[in-house]
Formats: C-alpha cells, sequence, structure tokens
C-alpha cells in the first residue's frame, strides 16, 4: 500500500495577439500530471508437487488504485478546478456555446480502478515431453465515471435551455432547476473488460543423426469482451458490450545441426473472430565462430489486432469532458510485419567486456495510426470510409478523425551494445541506436514516424564501493523525434533534443533485506517549454481557448519536448526475502 502526490506541471501564461493571457492548462495523465491516488496491492503463489517433476502452481494478484477528484479553489478568479474533471454539477451541465448547449458531465468525485487476475498452471515432464498448460482470467474495471448525455437528453436540454416547446414561459431558474431534477445525478458508466487465456505447450526433444532437436508445439486460446456504457449512445442504447475471441497454433523446431550452429524454424497460426485467419513464420540461425565471437539473424513475421475500443461502429469514447465523440473504424485490418536482423557478438575469455552490433529492417503493413478528419456516415450515405456518429448527426457533429491503416511504413536501424569492465569494482555498459523510418503512404508520406528518435544513447557507470553498497550514474540521450510538417514554411518539425542524469544505489543490509534508492532527473531539467499559435477560425477578431479530446481550440500550446519526465524527484524502496 502507498501514497502517491500530485504531480502539476505549471506552465508559463501566454499572451494573445488581443493581449488576453491564456493559461494553459492539462487534464489527467497530460505533460505528466498526476493527482493524490492511493494504490493498493496484494497477491499470493501457491504451489503444489503432488509428484516428482509434476508441479501445480497457482497465482493471484489484485490491485486498487484510487484517485483524488477534490477540487481546488482560486481566491483571486472564483474559478473551481477539478484534478481529474469537473465533478457532475448543474452549472457544468447549465452551458452553451455560441449558442448551442454544452454539458460537460462524466465524472463522480473520485476515481476508482480495480485489477483482479489469476492464473493456474502445470508444468510437468513426461517421458516424451515437458507439458506447459495454465489458463488465466483478468478483470479490470474503471469506477467514478459517469455517462454523458445521450442525443435525446441534449436535445431536451437544449429546449430547456433556450425556453422553447413546453418549456416557453417557464423562467430560467425555473427550467435550470427542472434541468438539475431531470439530469442529475448521472447514471454510472460501466467501464469493464474481462478475458480467459488457455495456454498448452509441449516441448519435445528429439535426438537423431542429423543433430539434435527441440520440438515446441502449442496453442492459445483468448475468450474476452469490453462492456462500455457509451457504445451504443449514437443509437440511443447505450451499454453494448464489443467481444474478442481468438485461437493460435504454432510449431517450432530448434535445431542443433552441429555443436556451432543452431538453426530455429517455426510457424504460428492465429484466427481471429472478425479478421479471419493469418499465418507468421519465424526462421533463425546462431553461429559460433569461435569462443569469442557468435553471428546471429534470422527473418519473422509479426501480427497485431487493433484495439477492440478501436473496431467499434460508433461512438466510443467523449474529449471535453461528454461534449465531444469520437468514433470507431470497423475497417482497420491488423497490423502485419516483417523482421529482419543480423548481429555479430564478442565476448572476451573471462567474460568481463562484451560488444555487439545488430543491423535490423522491419516492413509494417497496414500500420494503425491516426487518420485525418473524413465526413459522418450520415453525409456519405454510409459509403464508407466514413465516421458513424449515428443520432449526434443532430448535433452538429459531421465529421471526426479516426484510426486508420497506413498502407506500409519502413523502418531500419543499428543497435551498438557492450559493456566494460574497468576495474573488480567499476563497470560502464550502454547502447546506442541509430534508427531511419519512413511512413510510405497517408497525410505523412515520405516522413518519420511521429515521436520516434533518430539517435538513443543510453550510458551506466556502475561502481561496487562496499560489499555491502553498490551505486550507479545513468545517462540517457534522445535527438531528432519528428514532431510533424509546417505547411506554412514547408518545412519538418522535431522536437527538441534532451538528456538526462539518473543517481542510484542498493544497500544489503543483510542476506534478507535489500535498500534500493534513486534520484531521478538528478539535474532537475525543466521540460514544460512550449509554443504558442492562434488562429481565428470564426472570424471574431477573438481567439477562443478550449480543452478536451476532440475539440477545436483557436489558442494551441505545443511541447517543445514532448517529454513527461517529471522534476527532480526522489525514490526509495525496501526488498525482503523470507
Amino acid at each position: 500500500v502507498y501514497e502517491q502526490q500530485a504531480s502539476s506541471p505549471t506552465f508559463e501564461p501566454a499572451t494573445d495577439p488581443n493581449g488576453v493571457v491564456h493559461t494553459r492548462s492539462l487534464g489527467f495523465g497530460s505533460g505528466g500530471r498526476t493527482v493524490d491516488n492511493t494504490n493498493e496491492q496484494y497477491g499470493f503463489t501457491l504451489t503444489y508437487t503432488p509428484f516428482e517433476s509434476h508441479h501445480l502452481r497457482f497465482d493471484y494478484d489484485n490491485s486498487s488504485q484510487v484517485y483524488d477528484n477534490t477540487p481546488s479553489y482560486d481566491i483571486e478568479s472564483g474559478t473551481i478546478t477539478y484534478p481529474l474533471g469537473t465533478k457532475d454539477n448543474i452549472e457544468s451541465i447549465w452551458q452553451d456555446r455560441r449558442g448551442q448547449v454544452n454539458p460537460r458531465a462524466g465524472y463522480a468525485a473520485d476515481q476508482e480502478f480495480d485489477r483482479e487476475w489469476w492464473s493456474f498452471s502445470y508444468d510437468g515432464e513426461l517421458d516424451w515431453a515437458t507439458l506447459k498448460a495454465s489458463v488465466s482470467y483478468v478483470d479490470t474495471q474503471n469506477n467514478g465515471r459517469t455517462l454523458p448525455l445521450s442525443v435525446s437528453e441534449r436535445l431536451e436540454l437544449q429546449a430547456m435551455y433556450d425556453g422553447t416547446g413546453e418549456y416557453e414561459g417557464m423562467d430560467e431558474q425555473a427550467r435550470k432547476d427542472l434541468a438539475e431534477e431531470t439530469f442529475l445525478p448521472r447514471p454510472a458508466r460501466p467501464l469493464e473488460s474481462s478475458q480467459y487465456t488457455y495456454d498448452l505447450r509441449f516441448d519435445i526433444p528429439i535426438t537423431g543423426s542429423f543433430g539434435s532437436h527441440n520440438l515446441a508445439i502449442g496453442g492459445q486460446l483468448i475468450d474476452g469482451e469490453l462492456k462500455d456504457g457509451v457504445f451504443g449512445l449514437e443509437s440511443d442504447q447505450a451499454g453494448k458490450v464489443q467481444e474478442q475471441n481468438m485461437y493460435s497454433i504454432f510449431a517450432e523446431d530448434n535445431w542443433m545441426a552441429t555443436d556451432n550452429f543452431t538453426f530455429t524454424l517455426g510457424a504460428r497460426y492465429d484466427d481471429h473472430d472478425v479478421f479471419g485467419s493469418q499465418v507468421s513464420p519465424r526462421v533463425y540461425g546462431v553461429y559460433n565462430l569461435s569462443d569469442t565471437w557468435t553471428l546471429k539473424g534470422g527473418v519473422s513475421t509479426g501480427y497485431k489486432t487493433p484495439q477492440t475500443t478501436d473496431l467499434y461502429d460508433g461512438i466510443t469514447g467523449f474529449g471535453g469532458q461528454g461534449t465531444s465523440p469520437f468514433a470507431g473504424n470497423p475497417d482497420l485490418e491488423p497490423e502485419t510485419s516483417v523482421n529482419s536482423e543480423v548481429a555479430l557478438y564478442w565476448t572476451s575469455l573471462d567474460g568481463d567486456h562484451n560488444i555487439n552490433v545488430t543491423y535490423y529492417n522491419t516492413k509494417f503493413e497496414d500500420k494503425i495510426a491516426s487518420g485525418d478528419t473524413i465526413l459522418s456516415c450520415e453525409q456519405t450515405n454510409d459509403v464508407r470510409p466514413c465516421v458513424n456518429l449515428g443520432q449526434y448527426d443532430q448535433l452538429g457533429y459531421d465529421s471526426y478523425s479516426q484510426k486508420i491503416n497506413i498502407d506500409e511504413v519502413d523502418l531500419q536501424g543499428v543497435e551498438i551494445a557492450g559493456q566494460y569492465t574497468i576495474s573488480k569494482t567499476v563497470s560502464v555498459n550502454g547502447n546506442y541506436t541509430w534508427t531511419d523510418s519512413e511512413q510510405k503512404s497517408g497525410p505523412e508520406q515520405g516522413q518519420p514516424l511521429t515521436n520516434s528518435a533518430e539517435h538513443m544513447a543510453n550510458l551506466t557507470l556502475n561502481w561496487e564501493a562496499t560489499d555491502f553498497m553498490n551505486l550507479y550514474l545513468q545517462g540517457v540521450y534522445r535527438s531528432d523525434r519528428y514532431r510533424g510538417w509546417d505547411n506554412v514554411h514547408d518545412k519538418a518539425l522535431y522536437y527538441k533534443n534532451y538528456n538526462l542524469l539518473n543517481l542510484g544505489a542498493q544497500f544489503y543490509v543483510n542476506e534478507y533485506v535489500q535498500i534500493n534508492a534513486r534520484v531521478n532527473n538528478l539535474l532537475d531539467e525543466d521540460f514544460t517549454s512550449y509554443s504558442t499559435s492562434y488562429t481565428d477560425l470564426n472570424g471574431d477578431g477573438e481567439y477562443e481557448y478550449l480543452t478536451g479530446r476532440g475539440v477545436i481550440s483557436e489558442v494551441t500550446f505545443t511541447d517543445d519536448y514532448n517529454v513527461k519526465d517529471k522534476g527532480r524527484n526522489f525514490w526509495i524502496g525496501v526488498t525482503a526475502y523470507f
């Protein structure tokens, strides 16, 4: 059990061309912002060996995170700020934007995230193979969210707000009181996912005149579902369930052709209830050139299905605290890749020094990414691609962006890693990676992947100060991270380069107790700088600052670094062995 205090980065205010000051605000999780929270976790493991070389195991884990949504009050401005989101109240519902009601709803007093997981497994030695079998279950719940107003509710609220129809002749306070009685409290928004996973694997050793083999065969079955109260809101039928069912079988042979050469050949077959089937082969080889040099290389294929929410044909959530809907894309295809690598390893005979160089190349097909704004299905007469906003078309939402498949993305690079022992007590290890990526289609065709660093380096100096104390100093460097394209100046934009230093230590009190301590961001680097742009979208001569996912603001803040690392912070922990 531990409690974590809030982290609230502050930003210098910005002044628009009219002299109006805009103070940047962040939602929960943005820019490294967190709130006061209490975390509880417990678990246990039971093992039983009924016979020699046959083991049964049961694991259980339960965790809970409670986030405090208690508001703060600014005496000077008179504003009330909620850390997570404005708690449902009549003032947040009874408001408009350019004459259209803009009810903000979706948060209760506290947010609680619960996760329960268990697994039952068997591991046994048979006469002809090793058998591993397991079944696991995970259930996650997000409690403390409430349902945004549906289309019919918002239309009724609009009539109350305007005093039209059956509400004509009522004074505003009476209409406001009626709205509070009608729409508050908001019903809870179910947010729950659950999944059963079944695994089975046989490892079969085979020895013959052409070397030894280790044949691995097995399979996996996944049965999951996602419940979200907003599923179905586009048709005024909230509470639909999105299911996911998938099974896989695989086979792989590790063939030791000689004492110095191992060849691996395998394939995996996946069958998804939505996407159908996919075969992913793999081939890899390891050749020991000498006692110190090893050559490795191979080709593998990858297969990644979209998230359950991204596939839903309708409303999947809301930005702007319940005011702006966003939708899924049922036409998404699985993301596939072909991954190739070749690597050369060197290790000194005494094992004190090592270095390796790896070249890798990955080609993505149908890579999943955020797409451009497109029209609603109402406007295209259901001709895809389009966004299914359903009844939300009545509220003026006619276009939105959704996840799409980028036809192809190429990524290649070189990684160098190694360790050098300076003395019996001092050593240094590190790695450097150069990455070259290119999007082959879409609005960013020809450009690198967004926020993917071209150069990454990590270096750690280790010192065994005494028999019971180890110290280390770690350096992190990132550079050339693509941010986007500047259409005005016709050039690529990049986030600023950055580096970090971290200092850590381990203290061994005795053979049963270990204390770990760490100072992150040792030099207290500040990553909160940003640039501001102003766009008068409606031509009224003013610049309106709006927040929330999915809203369009006339004041736009862009981070210089896009790094969530906090200022200097301290961690200490104790590990005890029984």
